[in-house]
């Protein structure tokens, strides 16, 4: 039994086993045919892959034939289009040639009559001959009279040369023994200085206790004496470099160099070692300013010890008036040097206090003590004597070092003279001090000089007015120190030996005879600045003559008689009879007679103006003069101006002459406008001073007005003095601030004027005058009409102007006429006045009428002018001249002429075969006709040889004569075989491979001719040859060593010339990089040019539309390589940066730049960056999208010079509360504001407690009852109330902004807002710029921005932490970019394919940039901007190129 169940179990367990093992088998057969079925389908898919692959590649291959099939039916239509041209053009020529024999028989039977004509016609030349021979005779005997004329002016001159060489050496010696007295005197006072410490050093060492004199020593006793009330006016700190070098070389230690507490001897050697510093050591090495202040401060406290003083005279008060004097003067120091002379005199003046103090009066001293009513104080008296040496010893120490009379000087005297004038508690003699101090500042006399003649004259006079009657003499008549009378004798010993009765009669009757024997002279003088004619010089000198008579006895009452002046022409009698009542009417109000030169300067200025209107640009400075030319011309009946450099001469010429203007019944006025009249009120007067700023102000104000309203403008005359052209570099035109229609045009009068400040004076001279005749013509609307640039600005862009647009065109265009008509045609070309003023006129031009066609028209017109083959008023009439005959839609037929003359340089002297210029072409041919008549003509014109090339370039003196010398042996040779047509017999490529490398002549010329059978063959099919200008650029840059700078003009085949030299360098072993200005032109050249490359086995491509880097890798190992700069330089930094195998063995051998020009300036900011998108930076889309949210709500409006940025509308009196900063105000909410405006009535009663009680629906309801004249005279009440001024503006029917009100402040301390009104009590504010939001924008975002980690805050955004660094540093960068999204214009900046945005690079090529987008989040506002698909911000490399 027991058997049995384990059979069975052994039966069961072999079952199981079997079983399993089925189980095994069949699993393992499933797996079998698993595996066969994954392979199967393996080899299907690798199988369709394959089939896949070669019918993508048959597809390739289908789409290339296909593109080839297309080229070349392209090229098949374009021949059976050319074909058919010619035989239209054939067809045209047999009508022609048809119509020409038709013309021609009517000409033949015109003939017989115009051969009668042409009789009649040489019968009158032949007269005309006669006549003009008899003309040219008389001519040649004018010139011969003027040569002779001139022979005798050279002979002049020279004499007059060498009488003034004469007179210099004179001046020269003169100087010379000034010198040497001043050296004396120095000597002299360096001796007594000596003199000085030799006595110290002699009582020392008799003494032993004492280094100084007993008057040393009695002096020290009276200063100790009063020390106690002293106190130093330095700090112990401040002098410590001066008293470390005092205590070095005194070995006194620094705490006892305290002035109480220095000893006799001590104070002796302070004195030995400032005269060793100050005469020896300092001038070598000078110290620091501060070491020289602090000396300074040392030596006045010294000087105020010096002095004895009496009880109840405060030492400490001394010494600060005097320290305020000295560092009044030490300010007025320009240098360091001058501080220094400045140090030295005080020194002198310390040792005249410690020596020859109360020696003797000084003559400041002797003038107080004469002008004084009451006994002089003692501190009086130390001022002025202390002033007065000073004076003495800055001349002594500044004519060692400078001829002229520096600044502190006559500050020191200013000092010395104000003191003198304030003696007796009032101000006198004020007017003769301030005419002395006047001589001093003219560089006339020395300050030590002026006040030795004062002394004098004090001593003399009593009275003030006496005294300033001489000094009005010497200011006129310019006397000097040398002065003498007849018997010799100074000034001041002519002032002495005469009684003062009788010395003011007799020194101007001397004067005017020493005047009036210098007539001689002063007319030579006269003829030689102003290269008068000697008949002019007779009349001048017979009308100073008899004036000269006249004034002799000049009767005392006569009357003067204005109607006299109707008649002044160039009768010398009438000018003489005007010339004599002038000079009598200025010693009748001023008490002396004009100079016999300001007497031939009238008269010279007189004959010179001959028309009705005097206009006088740079005349020198006589205000005599002047007076005199202004007050012949008011009586003449005309009005004038006389522009001064500043208005504090403006009120000190009016004050002066008033009197004289007065009595010859003359109206003076100056236009500083110190009152509230208007400028029309001003120029009533017959005669204004004023600046040049204010004149001009003044006359745009008229101009604008004139063309406005059709009021006369101002007819007046103008006399501009030439300090007033340098003294105002830039003009400031503050007075048309306020008006907005004329700040633009004082902008663009301010940049025209800067530019002629670094020019010479002849020409700003030109300039200034130009302008002033401008500003006086009449701008008028009827005189409109002539104005070119207007006319051309309406024709092409169809608009028209507002009236101050008008203007500032009109204005422009004028100045340049007047500009440049006196100017040669040559000159013209080349002076850049008319340049700058054309530059600016079409500046305005583009501005205002804003169009890529203006500015293209424009551009071209202005590269004419540039090139000098049109003067800028040729230009402008060439610009009128196309837009009048040949204007079209979009301006196709003007641009064609322009780039055919820009083509082929085409000048304004270029004329055709039938000697027709250009301007009468344009004025007398049709469109159509012209184009094809220049292309014709310009085309056939004759080929400039290869010498006359040659001799251009060596004219540019760029290139060396060996080079030169080489490069005409090979273009010769050359171009000689070409004629002979031995140059088929050159195709031995790798002969010319053998001798790529070499430079001699022969290889070159066997290289060069292989180049061109090659060009001619696989280029050209036969039809042309490399022109002799190719040839010449070719050889340059193959001579040189280091790189060549070519220019080339338009047409001149650059392309050529690169591939020709690109086979010279590949021939050598070297690859070659083209870089070219765009991606469109380097393709277009490297497939044109594809056949020539391999003709010598080389092979081309270029690298822009390569998007896979095998497909790069594959492009760099080609022999020449095409592409733009952007391209080169990302392939260059996937090489280098990330290590992609894009161009591994291809170094930088041979680069060659086309177009550089435009590879430098357009695109030389630009930086190439690699960028690759990041999936975390998705997180940051939000931001961007918060960002746009904010900036959208804002928008540009045009005011029209002025753009603004309108902020979101608001009810006004919020608008205003969030605009303005009310900490110091109380206004503490907008109903605040509200509450205002319901007191000024702007809103009814109650409106502010309804608007409490209103919903948003009835606050918006209520606010339409407002309305907008309210809201704008609100802003004027709000001003009483906070600390702003507000300009507001409203829109006109157009849309554009209108200004309604203006702040009425005009300085920074008062800042000022500007908004918008609208309609139903809404306003905006208006922002000058976005800048001014890009930071508020930024903090707002950033405040509803958190980083994770961080606790969840439902009213934040949350942001990875990682990317906070990211967020802060650009988030100010991104509110900038969405402002920018915002006026980026779709189809100029940018295009939107394929729901793609791709810049455009359109200030350069205008090509659509496929493979760039921009950084900074500027992509994707542009995208947010036309609701296209976000796409996410790029990271780039940190390393650009």
């Amino acid at each position: 039994m027991r058997r049995e169940e384990r059979r069975e179990e052994e039966r069961r367990r072999e079952e199981e086993r079997q079983r399993r093992e089925k189980e095994r088998r069949r699993e393992e057969e499933r797996q079998r045919r698993e595996e066969e079925r994954r392979r199967g389908e393996e080899r299907q898919r690798r199988d369709e892959e394959r089939r896949r692959q070669e019918e993508r590649q048959r597809r390739e291959e289908e789409r290339r034939r296909e593109e080839e099939r297309q080229r070349r039916e392209k090229e098949r239509r374009r021949e059976e289009e050319r074909q058919r041209r010619e035989k239209e053009r054939r067809r045209e020529e047999e009508r022609q040639r048809r119509r020409e024999e038709e013309r021609r028989r009517g000409e033949e039977r015109q003939r017989r009559d115009e051969e009668r004509r042409r009789q009649e016609e040489r019968q009158r030349r032949e007269e005309e001959r006669r006549r003009e021979e008899e003309r040219q005779r008389r001519e040649k005997e004018r010139r011969r009279e003027e040569d002779r004329q001139r022979r005798e002016e050279e002979r002049r001159r020279e004499e007059e040369r060498q009488r003034s060489e004469e007179e210099r050496r004179r001046e020269e010696e003169r100087q010379r023994r000034e010198e040497e007295r001043r050296r004396e005197e120095e000597r002299k006072m360096n001796q007594r200085l000596q003199e000085s410490h030799q006595r110290a050093r002699e009582q020392h060492e008799k003494q032993l206790s004492s280094d100084i004199s007993e008057e040393y020593e009695s002096k020290r006793d009276v200063l100790i004496g009063h020390l106690n009330e002293f106190e130093a006016n330095y700090e112990s700190g401040s002098d410590s470099e001066l008293l470390e070098i005092l205590s070095l070389k005194c070995s006194i230690p620094v705490p006892h160099l305290s002035l109480t507490q220095l000893t006799a001897d001590e104070l002796g050697k302070i004195l030995s070692v400032l005269d060793q510093l100050l005469c020896d050591e300092w001038i070598s090495a000078p110290p620091s300013l501060s070491t020289l202040q602090h000396t300074q401060v040392f030596i006045t406290e010294l000087c105020a010890l010096s002095l004895e003083i009496s009880e109840g005279v405060s030492l400490q008060s001394i010494s600060n008036h005097v320290q305020y004097l000295v560092e009044s003067i030490s300010q007025s120091a320009c240098n360091v040097f001058e501080s220094f002379l400045l140090t030295q005199a005080l020194y002198l003046n310390l040792m005249h206090f410690f020596t020859d103090y109360g020696s003797s009066d000084t003559d400041a001293v002797l003038i107080a003590k004469q002008w004084a009513e009451d006994e002089l104080s003692t501190e009086r008296l130390f001022l002025i004597e202390f002033l007065s040496t000073l004076t003495s010893s800055l001349q002594n120490a500044v004519g060692r070092a400078s001829v002229f009379i520096l600044k502190m000087e006559i500050q020191c005297l200013n000092h010395l003279l104000s003191t003198l004038t304030h003696l007796n508690g009032k101000e006198t003699h004020s007017e003769s001090t301030e005419m002395l101090l006047r001589l001093v500042q003219t560089n006339q006399w020395t300050p030590t000089e002026a006040v030795t003649l004062l002394k004098a004259l004090s001593q003399k006079y009593t009275e003030d007015v006496s005294i300033t009657e001489v000094l009005t003499l010497v200011q006129v008549y310019d006397i000097s120190p040398e002065w003498t009378d007849e018997s010799g004798r100074s000034l001041i010993l002519a002032i002495d030996f005469a009684g003062p009765e009788r010395f003011h009669q007799d020194f101007q009757k001397t004067l005017r005879r020493k005047d009036e024997s210098s007539l001689v002279a002063a007319l030579a003088e006269l003829q030689m600045l102003w290269n008068l004619d000697d008949s002019v010089i007779d009349i001048i000198k017979n009308i100073t003559t008899g004036v000269l008579q006249y004034l002799e006895n000049a009767p005392k009452d006569a009357p003067f008689v204005k109607d006299s002046f109707k008649c002044v022409t160039l009768n010398a009698d009438d000018i003489q009879n005007s010339l004599s009542q002038l000079c009598k009417a200025v010693f009748d109000t001023k008490g002396w007679w004009p100079t016999v030169s300001q007497m031939l300067r009238w008269c010279a200025l007189v004959l010179a103006e001959k028309s009705g209107v005097l206009q006088l640009v740079g005349v020198e400075e006589d205000p005599c003069v002047t007076a005199m030319l202004a007050a012949t011309q008011v009586c003449m009946g005309n009005k004038l101006d006389i522009v001064l450099s500043c208005d504090v001469h403006s009120e000190e010429r009016t004050k002066e002459w008033s009197d004289f203007y007065k009595y010859l019944g003359i109206s003076l006025n100056t236009n500083m406008k110190k009152t509230n009249a208007s400028y029309r009120d001003v120029y009533e007067a017959d005669i204004v001073y004023g600046t040049i700023n204010d004149f001009v102000s003044d006359y745009f104000q008229c101009g604008i007005e004139v063309m406005e309203t059709g009021n006369p403008q101002l007819s007046r005359g103008f006399i501009i003095e030439e300090q007033s052209l340098s003294s105002s570099p830039n003009l400031e035109l503050t007075r048309i601030n306020d008006n907005d229609s004329l700040v633009f045009a004082g902008e663009v009068l301010q940049n025209l004027m800067g530019k002629f400040h670094s020019e010479d004076m002849e020409l700003r001279c030109r300039f200034i005058k130009a302008l002033f005749q401008v500003l006086h013509t009449n701008l008028n609307k009827d005189t409109n009409t002539d104005n070119k640039i207007i006319t051309i600005s309406k024709k092409i862009t169809g608009k028209g102007l507002p009236s101050n647009e008008v203007f500032i065109l009109t204005f422009l265009e004028n100045l340049l006429e007047v500009v440049t008509e006196e100017t040669e045609s040559e000159k013209n070309r080349t002076s850049p006045a008319g340049k700058w003023c054309l530059e600016m006129l079409f500046a305005c031009v583009e501005q205002f009428q804003a169009s890529t066609t203006t500015t293209e028209v424009i551009q071209i017109v202005s590269n004419l002018g540039a090139q000098r083959l049109w003067s800028p008023v040729e230009a402008l009439n060439l610009l009128g001249a196309l837009t009048d005959h040949h204007h079209d839609e979009d301006c196709i037929s003007i641009m064609k002429i322009l780039h055919l003359m820009a083509t082929y340089q085409v000048s304004s002297k270029w004329t055709d075969e039938n000697n027709q210029s250009l301007l009468k072409l344009l004025d007398s041919s049709r469109t159509e006709n012209l184009i094809q008549h220049l292309e014709k003509s310009l085309r056939d014109e004759e080929i400039k040889s290869i010498d006359t090339l040659f001799d251009e370039i060596r004219q540019m003196k760029d290139i060396d004569e060996q080079t030169l010398s080489k490069s005409y042996s090979v273009v010769t040779h050359v171009t000689n075989l070409i004629k002979t047509r031995e140059i088929e017999n050159h195709t031995d490529v790798q002969r010319a491979r053998n001798r790529s490398q070499s430079t001699d002549t022969e290889d070159l010329q066997e290289f060069l001719a292989v180049l061109c059978n090659a060009v001619h063959l696989h280029k050209a099919e036969g039809k042309w040859w490399p022109k002799a200008t190719q040839m010449i650029s070719w050889c340059l840059l193959a001579l040189s060593d280091n790189g060549k700078l070519l220019e080339m003009g338009t047409g001149e085949g650059k392309s050529c010339v690169i591939a020709m030299f690109a086979v010279l360098r590949a021939l050598s072993g070297e690859k070659v990089d083209v870089v070219s200005s765009s991606s469109v032109l380097c393709q277009g050249d490297a497939e044109e040019w594809t056949n020539f490359y391999k003709y010598f086995g080389m092979t081309a491509d270029t690298n822009t539309n390569k998007t896979e880097d095998k497909d790069r890798k594959e492009c760099y190992q080609k022999d020449v390589v095409y592409g733009t700069i952007e391209a080169f330089a990302a392939d260059h930094l996937r090489q280098i940066f990330e290590m992609k195998d894009v161009r591994p063995d291809r170094s930088y051998q041979c680069i060659i730049i086309d177009e550089v020009d435009s590879l430098l300036l357009d695109q030389g900011v630009q930086l190439t960056y690699l960028s690759s998108p990041m999936v975390s930076m998705q997180h940051l889309n939000i931001i961007l999208a918060m960002i746009w949210g904010h900036v959208s709500q804002y928008g540009f409006l045009s005011a029209g010079h002025r753009t603004f940025i309108q902020g979101p509308p608001a009810s006004f009196f919020k608008a205003i509360f969030d605009s303005i900063d009310t900490e110091e105000t109380e206004i503490n909410d907008p109903m605040d504001i509200l509450r205002i405006a319901e007191e000024s009535n702007t809103v009814p009663k109650g409106f502010t407690e309804d608007i409490y009680k209103s919903e948003k629906d009835e606050l918006l309801r209520k606010l339409k009852t407002v309305s907008q004249d309210a809201v704008v005279d609100f802003f004027q009440e709000i001003e009483h109330y906070v600390p702003y001024g507000f300009t507001v503006y409203t829109l006109d029917d157009e849309g554009l902004l209108c200004l309604r009100k203006r702040s009425p402040y005009n300085h920074q301390d008062i800042p000022e807002l500007t908004f918008l009104v609208l309609e139903e009590g809404v306003c905006c504010t208006l922002y000058d710029s976005e800048e001014i939001l890009i930071k508020p924008i930024a903090e707002l975002i950033s405040e509803k921005v958190q980083y994770t980690p961080c606790a969840n805050n439902k009213d934040k955004i949350s942001i990875p932490g990682f990317l906070k660094n990211l967020m802060e540093k650009k988030v100010s960068v991104w509110v900038q970019n969405a402002f920018l999204a915002m006026q980026l214009e779709e189809g100029r900046e940018y295009v939107v394919e394929n729901d793609n945005v791709c810049p455009v690079d359109f200030r350069s090529t205008g090509i659509v940039e496929l493979n760039k987008k921009w950084g900074d989040g500027l992509q994707q506002f542009v995208e947010i901007k036309h609701q296209i698909k976000l796409s996410t911000i790029s990271i780039v490399t940190n390393y650009s190129f």
